[in-house]
């Protein structure tokens, strides 16, 4: 799964964030497809990298669900295929409700990996793996290409959400591992102690 694709059901609820399912080629293979998804009550984007939000119109037009995010993400979603009047845009600091769900949402920020290392990670990978065939690059160039590279996305594009239902149940979900900004403190402090912590680590 990655850090992506966690979904929450509650009384016949379903919450979803991020929607990457198709996924690029030698992925592992996660047992459905972005077309299999048919509920959500909202979908929450951490942010516009493919591998966050690659299906989001597919899964959008599917379910009818508002999609929340940040305004990047609400770019891409468009661009994708997700309605305007499904487009819920979020900059931090807002609490919404969705169903049963109270969501508290607050601006994170991305990792960010060092110069030269992704280099030296596709070196490493060229070396233990045979090369793409032609086929699996292109189909490796089209799912890329349904995200953004926008390096805005790193400080102003990264969404923390905490997840609250009326059962008391609470959950947090940081799709990325920048540093901890003030509003995910901030988002800590309102929340107090969570059931569930999904949190992206590098």
């Amino acid at each position: 799964l990655g850090n992506a694709n966690f979904e929450f059901a509650y009384k016949g609820k379903v919450y979803l964030f991020d929607a990457y399912f198709d996924r690029t080629p030698r992925a592992h293979n996660i047992g459905f497809t972005a077309k299999d998804i048919k509920k959500a009550e909202a979908v929450f984007v951490s942010h516009a990298h493919f591998d966050h939000i690659s299906d989001i119109g597919t899964v959008a037009q599917q379910t009818g669900a508002p999609v929340i995010g940040a305004p990047i993400s609400a770019e891409v979603a468009k661009k994708l295929g997700v309605p305007e009047k499904q487009i819920v845009v979020a900059k931090g600091g807002e609490t919404m409700k969705f169903g049963d769900a109270t969501m508290e949402i607050a601006l994170a920020q991305h990792s960010t990996i060092q110069a030269g290392l992704t280099d030296i990670y596709a070196s490493l990978y060229n070396n233990d793996s045979p090369p793409f065939t032609d086929e699996e690059k292109k189909e490796l160039a089209r799912v890329r290409s349904l995200g953004s590279f926008d390096p805005k996305i790193i400080t102003e594009g990264t969404l923390a959400y905490g997840f609250t239902l009326p059962s008391g149940f609470k959950a947090v979900l940081i799709g990325s591992a920048g540093p901890i900004t003030p509003g995910v403190r901030a988002l800590a402090e309102k929340l107090g102690p969570v059931d569930v912590a999904i949190v992206a680590y590098q």
